[in-house]
């Protein structure tokens, strides 16, 4: 399983040719080094669910398969305190191969299969503000496992798979999570596949999808944008200027697009962990620095609970 935050992506669990792990990992783009973070809380495992939530740092992960079978234990990794906790188990029961997206601050699990092979098309909403499990409206296409997915601007995206005849599908789900609804999307455009990687870019404006298999192993990656947005129209994404940069003492921001409320930035140095955090209404906000240590540190900036830009700042 994987996700990234503003300062590192996470890399853990899975299967080698003899046993499940339970490892997790850290990569450091700006060091090129990898870091082992604290063990799974869980059994090792592969073909599990991952979700992870941007305004949080957290990532919320579980399913898939262990040495025991199928499982439905699902667990919260704080990427700031570097903790696992255990969480609501999956109320269906067990399952595998489920594809999971964020949405509106809640993780979702669609799809999968359960634990006596049966392929699924049901949704489950998770909400971490109160470790809760809600079943919302089924995946209207073919019931389906290995299906990849990733969240655009509150809505949800599921696609390909395997179907209960065990044939590659090809087409594209768009779930509206503020209605509950679902609306089919253009199919995919390469070829029917599973196994997919799938994520969304850190402005939330365009979807990612590549690689997988249908028994053939696929080295292809293709974009995704909704067709009525155009490149520059999406009103969530800012334009950050930081003067100066490098500073030893203040770093003025100025954020050109998005709208000017509600708005919090974030300072995390090399290690992930935030060390500055103000909010801020209008299009500029001055961030003192001058206790910081020297070196790089990252910027976030979310607004109505959604990332616009992320970027670098460096202290002398």
């Amino acid at each position: 399983m994987c996700f990234a935050t503003p300062t590192h992506a996470y890399v853990g669990l899975g299967k080698t040719s003899v046993s499940f792990l339970s490892d997790f990992y850290k990569y450091n783009p700006n060091t090129n080094t990898w870091t082992p973070i604290a063990q799974f809380l869980g059994l090792g495992r592969s073909v599990g669910t991952c979700v992870y939530i941007p305004t949080t740092l957290k990532a919320y992960m579980g399913l898939g398969t262990t040495i025991n079978g199928a499982s439905k234990d699902w667990y919260e990794y704080n990427s700031i305190t570097d903790i696992w906790t255990a969480k609501a188990d999956f109320p269906p029961g067990k399952r595998e191969t489920a594809a999971g997206f964020e949405a509106d601050d809640r993780a979702f699990v669609c799809s999968g299969r359960d634990s006596i092979d049966v392929e699924q098309n049901d949704l489950w909403r998770y909400n971490p503000n109160n470790n809760t499990w809600m079943q919302k409206a089924s995946l209207p296409g073919p019931k389906r496992h290995e299906a990849s997915a990733f969240g655009l601007q509150d809505d949800g995206f599921v696609l390909l798979g395997l179907d209960t005849t065990y044939t590659d599908l090809h087409d594209v789900w768009k779930y509206k999570e503020g209605s509950d609804t679902w609306e089919q999307k253009p199919d995919f455009d390469g070829t029917a596949r599973r196994y997919m990687v799938a994520f969304t870019n850190s402005s939330d404006t365009k979807g990612y999808a590549g690689t997988g298999t249908n028994g053939i192993n696929f080295n292809d990656f293709w974009e995704y944008a909704e067709e009525e947005l155009s490149v520059g129209e999406n009103k969530n994404q800012a334009v950050v200027s930081i003067y100066p940069n490098p500073t030893s003492e203040i770093a003025n921001f100025t954020i050109v697009g998005g709208n000017n409320n509600n708005k919090v930035i974030s300072l995390y140095d090399a290690t992930g962990r935030i060390v500055k955090s103000n909010a801020f209404t209008s299009n500029k906000v001055s961030v003192n620095v001058a206790d910081f240590a020297s070196g790089i540190y990252y910027y976030s900036i979310v607004e109505n609970k959604k990332q616009v830009s992320t970027g670098k700042l460096i202290v002398q």
